[in-house]
């Protein structure tokens, strides 16, 4: 028999690239996807958008370069809290991006250049229970975030946490903020604009170029 080439993986990790442990992240964004589905192509339920990313570093050891995907559902005035924790986790996560703004009491959000941007991320591991083709009951572990713990890389409450300062370096001087910044921005300003968002890497066709409105959801 011929003796068979390939490439060697670029890893030994028999996990796979998927992220598998909590902990407190400094994450890049890879994609926002509108409208997202399952992996039989159906929408998913009352999903906003789905934010993929990946570990930049983070408190968890052999996490970095892991990725994982965060769905985030529109409000429901049904439930106990009315929305409130649903659009405050829209807000934080956008904010912490530089992709929302909130003009008289209205929230919109424009993840057009969200592709590349970075935010910090307290991550846990949520237990779900699911059956496979065969009908044996499964349990999987998904990556969730913890409230609405969210932050923008230069926040002074993550101000102690693991940081790839490389990758920091990368990001254009207007995203950055000083402590200064946060003294009056801890709840949503009333009104406001996002600030010119800095492309720093071309977005794709699928991901969300249009501005979103919750009230329009």
């Amino acid at each position: 028999m011929a003796v068979l080439e390939f490439d060697a993986p670029e890893n030994l990790d028999q996990e796979g690239n998927g992220l598998r442990e909590a902990g407190k992240y400094h994450c890049v964004v890879l994609r926002v996807e509108e409208n997202p589905t399952n992996k039989d192509g159906k929408m998913i339920d009352n999903a906003v958008f789905r934010a993929s990313l990946a570990i930049l570093d983070g408190t968890t050891p052999g996490q970095k370069d892991k990725q994982f995907d965060l769905i985030f559902f529109a409000p429901k005035m049904t439930h106990k809290d009315r929305g409130e924790m649903a659009k405050k986790k829209i807000w934080f996560f956008a904010s912490s991006i530089g992709c929302g703004a909130i003009t008289n009491g209205k929230m919109a959000l424009d993840f057009a250049a969200a592709v590349g941007r970075q935010t910090c991320m307290d991550i846990e591991m949520q237990e779900s229970k699911y059956k496979d083709a065969g009908g044996a009951e499964k349990t999987s572990h998904n990556p969730s975030l913890v409230f609405c713990n969210v932050y923008h890389v230069d926040d002074p409450r993550v101000k102690d946490w693991p940081k790839d300062s490389i990758a920091l370096g990368l990001l254009p001087a207007g995203l950055r903020k000083t402590a200064a910044d946060f003294d009056t921005k801890k709840q949503p300003p009333a009104a406001g604009t996002a600030k010119p968002a800095a492309q720093q890497v071309t977005s794709k066709p699928d991901v969300l170029q249009s501005p979103v409105n919750l009230d329009d959801l």
